[in-house]
C-alpha cells in the first residue's frame, strides 16, 4: 500500500449553484476524456442519487465509475473539501479502479471558474463584459472561462486546462472547477441563495 499514495488520482471539484450545469459539464468532460483518460465521478445529492443516475443514463461512463453520495443536508454545509463521505467515495473508487488518473467531485471551492450558459446572458440582462471585468477583479490570477455546453462553446478550453494540470506532478494536483451561469451572481458566493430576479440588475449597479 505504501507506494500507492503518490499515484493518487487528480481530484477536480465541480462547484456552483443549482441549475448551472455542473452535471452536464461533468458529462461533457467525461465524453471527451474517457476512455483515453482513466477517470471516475463522485456526485453529491442531498437526499437522492439523481445526479449519479443522470450520468449513468447518459451512458458515458460505466456504472462502477460513478458514485453518488447522499449528503442529507444543504450541500454547501455538507460538502467541504475534507467531507468524510466524499473522501470515502474517492477511496473506494481508487481501490476498485486501478490506475485511476482523474476524479470529478461535486464540491464548493474553486480554482477554475466556468461561467456556463453564456447564450442566456442577453436574455437575463447580464453583460459578459461586466462579468469578465468583475471576475478578473475577484479572481486575480485564478482563471475563468465562458462556456455554452449546449453548443460546445469553450469546452475545448476547459479540456486543455485539465490536460495541462494532469501533466503536472501529483502533489500539485488538486483543482476545482466552479460552474456558474450568467444570472447566478458569478463569483459573489453570498448571492448563491438569491432568486433569479436579482440577476437582472447585474451590470447596472456598477
Amino acid at each position: 500500500m505504501g507506494n500507492e499514495t503518490q499515484a493518487r488520482a487528480f481530484r477536480v471539484g465541480i462547484a456552483g449553484p443549482v441549475g448551472s450545469g455542473k452535471t452536464a459539464l461533468v458529462d461533457r468532460l467525461s465524453k471527451k476524456l474517457f476512455p483515453k483518460i482513466n477517470l471516475a465521478v463522485v456526485t453529491n445529492d442531498i437526499y437522492t442519487k439523481e445526479d449519479a443516475e443522470f450520468l449513468l443514463r447518459q451512458g458515458t461512463l460505466p456504472a462502477e465509475r460513478v458514485k453518488g453520495v447522499e449528503t442529507g443536508a444543504c450541500p454547501h454545509a455538507a460538502i467541504r473539501e475534507d467531507a468524510s463521505m466524499n473522501l470515502q467515495a474517492i477511496a473506494e473508487l481508487e481501490d476498485s479502479l486501478p490506475g485511476l488518473k482523474l476524479i470529478f467531485v461535486e464540491s464548493v471551492r474553486s480554482d477554475l471558474l466556468v461561467i456556463n450558459k453564456i447564450d442566456l446572458a442577453p436574455y437575463v440582462g447580464a453583460s459578459l463584459e461586466v462579468m469578465e471585468r468583475d471576475s478578473r477583479k475577484m479572481r486575480g490570477e485564478r482563471p475563468f472561462l465562458f462556456t455554452n455546453l449546449r453548443e460546445d462553446v469553450g469546452l475545448d478550453k476547459v479540456i486543455a486546462w485539465l490536460e495541462g494540470k494532469l501533466n503536472q506532478p501529483a502533489e500539485a494536483r488538486r483543482e476545482l472547477i466552479d460552474a456558474h451561469q450568467p444570472y447566478s451572481g458569478q463569483a459573489h458566493s453570498h448571492e448563491h441563495g438569491h432568486s433569479h430576479e436579482h440577476g437582472h440588475e447585474h451590470g447596472h449597479h456598477h
